[in-house]
């Protein structure tokens, strides 16, 4: 035989095989639960961007801002209402954003609990029993040019496939006095940071 003989064995090949499996099998679920987390982070983050856009805009331009929520098409749309009549008209329309488009797999949503444990609670205690809370037809909140927000509301986003996982909850609020601010579901209780 062969003295100086380079290279692996079969069984050296076959363990390696073993091990990249392995760590392949425990890992890819994981990596999956990552790109949801990472998705709905990145709509959340986008929707905030968009809210302050909208509520610097108002200011700047020393008139309202209107943003509009279609949850069924998990859209939303920025106008710079032009007329002052506190809806978007043709020709204001400044940025819309499909979530479901720009981010695979992530809605306006919430995760519903399961009866007969009580409703999930948004960050204030309030029963959600929607993905947009703010009023209208549209649901619509203004900014006005000195930065208040006609009304106060929530924006729900979670991942298409979360039906009993609330830790990849994302909440939105916006509050009369014009504050913009971000949530994230702890995945207990009702509790958000």
């Amino acid at each position: 035989m062969f003295n100086n003989a380079k290279g692996f064995t079969l069984i050296e090949l076959v363990v390696v095989m073993a091990v990249v499996f392995i760590l392949s099998a425990v890992g890819i679920p994981s990596f999956k639960s990552w790109f949801a987390s990472n998705r709905v982070n990145g709509a959340a983050r986008r929707l905030y961007a968009d809210m302050r856009y909208a509520k610097m805009g108002a200011i700047a331009a020393n008139r309202n801002f209107v943003v509009t929520f279609v949850p069924a098409t998990h859209s939303y749309t920025i106008y710079d209402d032009l007329n002052s009549n506190g809806v978007g008209d043709a020709g204001e329309e400044v940025r819309s954003v499909a979530i479901a488009t720009e981010y695979k797999d992530i809605e306006m949503g919430y995760v519903a609990s399961i009866s007969p444990a009580p409703l999930n609670k948004d960050p204030s205690g309030i029963d959600i029993t929607e993905s947009v809370t703010f009023p209208g037809t549209p649901k619509s909140v203004i900014f006005r040019p000195t930065g208040l927000a006609s009304n106060s509301g929530y924006v729900f986003l979670k991942p298409v496939d979360d039906t009993t996982r609330k830790d990849r909850q994302r909440a939105l609020s916006i509050v009369t006095t014009g504050r913009i601010r971000l949530y994230k579901h702890t995945g207990t209780g009702d509790t958000w940071e």
